[in-house]
């Protein structure tokens, strides 16, 4: 196959928040290296996956709050919501999608990135002397760094699942591929069985009852509300101070793991829940987990423990997915140098893997970023920290000392 070549300073793997904000640190920590950056994204447009899940499941507020986001200056959504009357929800200013995007928009906009994102799959990352060289279906790129932005996972998947499949696609969907506006939207007159208690799940219940249906909630743990997926005390001091003083990683992943615990619904999405429940279009069993499911006609039958019986025209899992590197299949060739603790990579200090100028962010930063890693706060700490390496400007200092 006949790829034209090239090279690049950088080539930032993946076009979602991560992928933004490392851009968007990198300009603004050297802006002289805007012609030396590569962007590599399948989609060739920023936030499309991100954009496509928040329509799919018609969600219209974030949950991170207006400090978050892709851009170097934390104060910049909350001046941009301010602009345009967006108040933001709760006491954290949480902006609603809309806000968010166009927000985003406008920070590509004014770096001059619009077009800065490559629609190409990435085959191969490869050695190339001190730097790597990247394979896509359209170029060969060699790079002094490349950064892995592409949030590589599997999805986690109940094992009783077996006992139901094969099955028509529409009556079996993971959360990742359910599209509210379109087919999985006709849902008169059915019941919905979502298999998950965390924010993706309410998502879903309202989305249910929003289009006709009516839905079980079955979910291992008791509902747990909660304003944020991590408790605020691991994106400051109070906690990370003594989980970056831990020397062991191995330890590092088990605290943030801990510290994440299960899923968990902000408190006015669990009133809105208690609300469909009143009203009979919600059932909610918790603390309960399928023991035995069967097809049943064109039905599905569950048994939910203390739950009883659930039947249902469908099934929707809200299970969540694991970060994994090997789901990464780019880098094969690299994978048998980097630390792993399980299936996540221990990156260094610097978020580098292993020998080779290849950069973690995202959940695969957990061990080094703590359980907020694959959150916004998570994509600007990647995104300082990676700057810092690449160029030696600590764009976080540079904004305290102004």
């Amino acid at each position: 196959m006949s790829r034209r070549s090239e090279e690049a300073h950088v080539v930032v793997l993946g076009a979602g928040p991560v992928g933004l904000a490392v851009a968007l640190h990198l300009l603004a920590a050297d802006p002289s290296g805007r012609d030396a950056t590569r962007v590599i994204d399948p989609s060739g447009g920023w936030l499309t996956a991100w954009r496509d899940r928040f329509r799919r499941l018609e969600i219209d507020r974030l949950r991170s709050p207006a400090v978050h986001h892709p851009g170097p200056d934390p104060g910049a959504l909350l001046r941009w919501m301010a602009e345009r009357g967006a108040t933001g929800s709760g006491p954290y200013r949480s902006p609603d999608t809309a806000t968010f995007e166009s927000f985003c928009d406008r920070l590509v906009a004014d770096a001059g990135l619009t077009d800065a994102v490559r629609a190409e799959q990435v085959h191969e990352v490869q050695p190339a002397g001190r730097g790597l060289r990247v394979l896509t279906s359209a170029t060969t790129v060699r790079a002094r760094a490349v950064v892995l932005a592409t949030n590589p996972h599997r999805r986690t998947l109940p094992d009783w699942l077996a006992a139901v499949v094969p099955v028509a696609l529409h009556r079996l969907r993971h959360a990742d591929d359910i599209d509210l506006t379109a087919g999985d939207g006709d849902l008169a007159g059915e019941h919905v069985a979502i298999i998950g208690g965390g924010q993706t799940a309410a998502h879903l219940a309202c989305g249910v009852a929003g289009h006709g249906g009516t839905a079980t909630i079955i979910a291992r743990r008791a509902m747990t509300e909660r304003n944020f997926d991590v408790e605020p005390g691991w994106l400051g001091p109070r906690r990370l101070d003594a989980f970056h003083a831990e020397p062991d990683p191995g330890r590092r992943l088990q605290q943030a793991r801990s510290a994440r615990g299960g899923g968990s619904i902000p408190p006015g999405m669990l009133t809105a829940l208690r609300g469909l429940e009143a009203a009979g279009a919600l059932r909610i069993v918790d603390g309960a987990e399928v023991r035995a499911a069967e097809q049943r006609g064109p039905r599905f039958r569950l048994d939910a423990g203390h739950g009883g019986p659930v039947l249902a025209d469908r099934i929707w899992l809200a299970t969540g997915t694991e970060a994994c590197l090997s789901a990464a299949r780019c880098l094969h060739g690299l994978a048998a140098d980097i630390p792993m603790g399980g299936e996540l990579p221990l990156p260094d200090g610097q978020l580098r893997l292993g020998p080779w100028p290849l950069f973690a962010t995202g959940r695969l930063a957990t061990s080094r970023l703590g359980p907020a890693a694959g959150n916004l706060w998570g994509a600007r700490q990647a995104a300082l920290a990676i700057t810092r390496a690449l160029t030696g400007v600590d764009l976080e200092h540079r904004a305290m000392v102004r």
